[in-house]
């Protein structure tokens, strides 16, 4: 396997043009940006005893500190289970490696299929799994200590979530240019349609695509100092996606004055409610992605994406932020009305 040094991402970077954003020049760039903040410790997470008696430190409670507790203090038993903290997760340096061979498969799976099964002309196909094998062989080569503390959580391996997010948003891209030239948005109804049944499965295939190389970036955790935010983080980042990627920016919102945002959220969060049980038993047959869009989804099939129950219910909050968005737009032009 190949180690790679300081040295080696620096000859990747030069490698690239200065403003490249090919994957795995922004991979590297990413890394090496850890690596170098990673030397020195922005703060220090430890235990404190408030006062110390004939049988020792007594009452202690977790405290976070920009310096290191004095050694008196760790000597004595005053300060205990310290852990320092970085500007950056950290990419530690003992032997154990953290295993990457999970979503390595789950790549190649992908891989796999857009060069057996997908009906779309061969240049688009190769295209979609040159860029996918070059992540691949990234993540494939990279050498990923554990954490020398075990009390101490995992870093983030946000390296490999930026280049499955960059993956995956360089596949919405084609779908875009795809749509762009194969079908038309209906200014009234705001649904948008295809000449025929096959464009609209060509573009529908490569949204899957897209999201299913997306939803891999779920297994990275956040910076060990603030755990409790991923999920609002996730939910601000999806409705940020929502809006420069799908354009469904606060103009095109104003549109669904029937609560028709509210209406799609409940479709992503009614669908996790009645299947996520069975699929997320051992050995589940469902297909999560195959599921039909809900009776009350207020808008044409090609924009219900289910990817997994969390990815659906991360796109159910981003919808509810957007509508109570829309909501505080309106309220004002509302309060004129009524009292004028």
């Amino acid at each position: 396997m190949t180690k790679l040094t300081i040295e080696t991402l620096k000859e990747i970077i030069g490698s690239y043009p200065e403003d490249s954003d090919e994957i795995e020049c922004v991979m590297a760039r990413q890394l090496l940006a850890y690596e170098q903040a990673a030397k020195n410790p922005v703060a220090w997470d430890y235990e404190w005893a408030s006062y110390i008696t004939c049988e020792g430190p007594q009452d202690f409670n977790r405290i976070i500190e920009r310096e290191a507790p004095p050694d008196w203090a760790i000597d004595e038993g005053q300060a205990r289970n310290i852990i320092p903290l970085y500007a950056a997760p950290v990419l530690p340096k003992q032997p154990e490696l953290v295993d990457l061979s999970q979503q390595v498969e789950i790549l190649n799976r992908i891989l796999n299929w857009i060069l057996k099964e997908l009906p779309v002309p061969t240049q688009k196909a190769s295209a979609m799994a040159i860029r996918l094998s070059s992540v691949i062989d990234i993540i494939s080569d990279l050498e990923v200590s554990a954490p020398a503390q075990p009390k101490q959580p995992k870093p983030t391996i946000s390296f490999y979530r930026d280049g499955i997010i960059a993956a995956a948003k360089w596949v919405e891209n084609q779908r875009d240019a795809y749509d762009n030239e194969h079908g038309q948005s209906d200014p009234e109804t705001g649904s948008f349609e295809f000449g025929n049944n096959a464009q609209l499965e060509y573009s529908t295939t490569l949204s899957e695509i897209a999201e299913g190389i997306r939803s891999l970036h779920s297994v990275s955790a956040q910076p060990v100092s603030e755990p409790y935010k991923l999920a609002a983080n996730d939910i601000i980042a999806e409705r940020q996606r929502q809006i420069s990627e799908e354009g469904w920016t606060p103009e095109h919102d104003d549109k669904y004055n029937d609560f028709q945002l509210a209406l799609a959220a409940a479709g992503y969060a009614q669908n996790v409610a009645d299947y996520a049980g069975e699929y997320c038993q051992p050995n589940s047959s469902i297909d999560w992605t195959d599921a039909p869009e809900p009776e009350a989804w207020p808008w044409s099939p090609v924009w219900w994406k289910p990817s997994n129950p969390r990815r659906d219910l991360v796109k159910a909050g981003a919808l509810i932020l957007a509508e109570i968005e829309r909501l505080d737009r309106a309220a004002p032009a509302q309060e004129s009305e009524q009292h004028g």
